[in-house]
């Protein structure tokens, strides 16, 4: 039970200090309390390393023959590693608001403005994050993602000024609600069939619906944009409302790796996802904006993870959902350019190009498959030679923002600018003890690779992306048709006109159908289509019996 507290911490707090501020308004005072109960439950979930694995039932007694069904939670190898980088991303949040509250005191960036209900909310919801990282079961997993889901819209419909903003709350939820329905028929198709919906009975036909779920959810099956379209609340709660729901969706396919699910239709998934990684990819590297930047990061490095699952690899899969949610939480926050800030960030991005001994070293292990006996070799084959070009796109479009990002002196006290270091740079660090405590550095030497075989894929990532850079720095810029292309495919407006181009042939078929049958010929019609449809059913029933 001591190690779940940190799961009470950050739900019970916010309530706390939430009930507090109507009598007792101390902004400074909330700040070093919460950042002191983030410490607290970061240290706490960190010493559960040497207990591994850790669960805890939700409910006192089983109410249904199964009790693995049962709200649970569950601490373990694959859950430890995003609990502890979720908790260090609300860190990292708390601690770089002290600059961005200055700025906003100052009048220099109204945008930055931080608010107490800002930290209270960013804070709650980083809870319900964690409770869907930590669920011990897919009901759970499930409660967790509608838990998430359901405050969201909550926040967005309460804070909303127009119809446009209200219209992208709705669309938000709609498409997360749509992953929520897919993983709930794979636990209705495992009840069905008497078996327990716990993690260690996911088979093919589960696995489909589940990475289906998570695809919706991360925007990438199909790929779309599920943000909205202007920045509606603080810059902290908008990061917040990003990677939270998308570290909560990557534990998942971790966990379908380990027991070696390949899901039905892997071919197909796999062509969609390595389509949106290429896309996400992309659109990461030409577009300007926080909220229209942010969403192809992850979906790019999503893309990552979910096709090193699929290629049976739970050591890659979580390397690249951890450098999802460390490495772009980190450029997110990086709001307040500073000159000596930028040199440490250049050096921390290192560890996104996977070299030996980085944060993000067992993600080269993607480029080991070992599905080769049940996927097709031609597939793994094609998606070895795009996935380079995804992680290419994910690390020069960090290094661009880094090395175009200008100083700004907001001349503020030194102090100031120390802290907002320490939250930024608390993030790599953490991303680089997980790598060491969670065993992502003893999978890559466990897996028979040579050291030289192990530094080659980054090695070319390096090369691709210093080529890549210099071509950017002789002026060459991406045409502007490509930029309209990909804005357009970034619109869903595409995808809902696509939908009712469906709904329009099928009302079309109907429509016609009717007219025939109750026209002058309707009885013959109707003979016909009756006799066909009998000799199809007796040449069916023939061959079956044969």
């Amino acid at each position: 039970m001591l190690y779940f507290l940190p799961l009470v911490f950050l739900l019970l707090f916010p309530v706390l200090l939430a009930i507090l501020n109507r009598r007792w308004q101390r902004l400074a005072l909330y700040w070093f309390v919460l950042i002191g109960i983030t410490l607290i439950s970061w240290l706490i979930l960190l010493l559960a390393r040497g207990q591994l694995p850790l669960s805890m039932s939700l409910l006192p007694r089983p109410t249904v023959d199964f009790p693995q069904s049962n709200p649970a939670l569950l601490i373990d190898e694959l859950s430890w590693p995003y609990g502890v980088a979720l908790i260090t991303f609300l860190l990292a949040v708390l601690l770089t608001d002290v600059i961005r509250t200055y700025i906003t005191e100052s009048g220099r960036n109204s945008r930055f403005q931080v608010t107490w209900w800002s930290w209270i909310i960013a804070m709650a919801y980083t809870g319900l994050g964690l409770a869907a990282m930590l669920a011990g079961n897919l009901p759970t997993l499930v409660l967790g993602w509608a838990a998430l889901d359901m405050t969201e819209l909550t926040v967005r419909l309460v804070r909303h000024n127009h119809d446009e903003e209200l219209h992208s709350a709705i669309r938000i939820f709609s498409i997360r609600a749509l992953g929520i329905l897919c993983a709930l028929i794979g636990v209705i198709y495992l009840n069905s069939t008497g078996i327990p919906p716990d993690f260690s009975s996911l088979n093919p036909q589960v696995s489909f619906w589940l990475y289906l779920a998570v695809g919706l959810r991360l925007a990438v099956l199909p790929f779309h944009v599920s943000t909205p379209r202007q920045q509606l609340f603080p810059h902290n709660l908008e990061t917040i409302f990003l990677y939270v729901p998308a570290g909560a969706s990557l534990v998942i396919l971790s966990r379908m790796a380990s027991i070696a699910s390949i899901p039905t239709a892997s071919t197909i998934i796999i062509l969609l996802t390595v389509a949106a990684g290429l896309l996400g990819g992309l659109s990461w590297m030409i577009t300007k904006g926080f909220l229209a930047s942010h969403p192809a990061w992850i979906a790019a490095a999503a893309s990552l993870s979910m096709i090193s699952a699929i290629f049976l690899q739970p050591d890659a899969s979580l390397s690249w959902g951890l450098a999802m949610l460390l490495f772009g939480g980190l450029l997110a926050l990086y709001t307040a350019k500073h000159k000596i800030i930028n040199y440490f960030l250049l050096a921390a991005f290192i560890g996104l190009t996977a070299l030996p001994f980085t944060a993000s070293w067992a993600g080269i292990l993607v480029y080991y498959s070992q599905a080769s006996n049940v996927l097709p070799q031609a597939l793994i084959v094609f998606a070895m030679i795009l996935i380079p070009l995804i992680h290419t796109s994910l690390v020069v479009g960090a290094a661009r923002r880094l090395l175009l990002s200008q100083p700004v002196n907001y001349g503020l006290e030194r102090w100031i600018w120390w802290i907002y270091a320490l939250g930024l740079l608390i993030i790599p660090l953490t991303g680089v003890l997980l790598a060491w405590l969670a065993g992502l550095w003893n999978a890559v030497s466990q897996a028979s690779l040579t050291l030289v075989q192990a530094s080659i894929p980054g090695f070319v990532i390096v090369i691709l992306t210093l080529t890549a850079l210099f071509i950017y720095w002789r002026g060459v810029r991406t045409p502007h048709w490509v930029s309209a292309a990909i804005e357009w495919l970034l619109n869903p407006v595409w995808l809902y006109r696509l939908i009712q181009g469906f709904y329009w042939l099928a009302s079309l078929t109907v429509k016609t159908t009717d007219r025939v049958l109750e026209g002058a010929g309707g009885i013959l019609w109707t003979l016909l289509l009756i006799t066909l449809l009998a000799s199809l059913i007796i040449q069916i029933a023939l061959q079956t019996g044969q």
